[in-house]
């Protein structure tokens, strides 16, 4: 869902990009960029260490002309092969169109929630208040506070850390293997 939104709202992807998304090694994301393409998700420009993705536009079209079941807030998108998505298709709620935008520009879960985009200072402040007391690596912080890893390890932690709101349990070694972090006191 990240990678067709992404496409979505920049109007192409790559490898490259989807590793600072998405907390898959890169040769996953090769793998699952490729099956997006075999089931007519996406089209790719390029090859290689250039390849590029964008959504592809006749997909588009055939899912437009899909039926709306039951109220007009649900669309059923097909996924015959099972390998992306819940299981055989994926229901999307209040959807403009397969992505999982709304008619807001809000982008669902994989539960049909809404995503809602956590402000840096309200997220700075429940690591804060999550790490107070004792220290925690950047997998148990993210999974509190619902972010990936990736993003917190690349943007959120380091930002902190160079505002003195977080200590490293190894200052020394910031790539230390049991790397903690902790409220400055």
């Amino acid at each position: 869902m990240t990678i067709l939104s992404t496409c979505q709202i920049e109007g192409e992807t790559s490898n490259y990009r989807l590793q600072f998304l998405i907390d898959q090694h890169k040769a996953e994301i090769t793998r699952i960029l490729q099956e997006l393409c075999k089931q007519g998700f996406l089209a790719s420009e390029y090859k290689g260490r250039w390849t590029t993705y964008h959504l592809n536009t006749a997909y588009l079209s055939e899912v437009e002309k899909i039926e709306i079941i039951g109220n007009t807030s649900s669309k059923i998108i097909g996924n015959t092969s099972g390998s992306i998505g819940n299981t055989s298709s994926e229901i999307i709620g209040n959807t403009s169109d397969p992505i999982g935008n709304t008619s807001k520009g809000n982008v669902l879960d994989s539960k049909g929630n809404i995503k809602q985009r956590t402000p840096k200072s309200e997220l700075q402040s429940n690591i804060l208040f999550f790490c107070e007391l004792e220290y925690y690596t950047i997998g148990e912080i993210a999974e509190h506070i619902g972010k990936e890893v990736n993003y917190l390890k690349k943007t959120i932690i380091p930002e902190m850390i160079k505002k003195n709101l977080l200590v490293r349990l190894f200052p020394n070694i910031i790539h230390h293997p049991q790397q903690k972090y902790k409220k400055q006191d």
